[in-house]
């Protein structure tokens, strides 16, 4: 929705300007945004995986189920 709604008000030649820290152009930035997104929510599900899949308290739902 951001980037809709910065296009709507800069308009399409907005995302053919360069940031000029950086100095990339700022049709680069979503792209680097998702990527790190789905890097980062990756990492979280691996440690998780890895972690044996146990909450933040110690909980898991395989324990829940065998106490019936």
């Amino acid at each position: 929705m951001i980037l809709f709604l910065l296009s709507a008000f800069g308009g399409t030649t907005m995302w053919d300007s360069k940031v000029p820290l950086i100095d990339l152009s700022m049709k680069s930035l979503p792209v680097f945004g998702i990527v790190s997104g789905a890097i980062y929510s990756c990492w979280n599900y691996f440690r998780v995986i890895l972690g044996g899949g146990v909450g933040k308290n110690g909980s898991t739902i395989a324990v829940s189920c065998f106490r019936m």
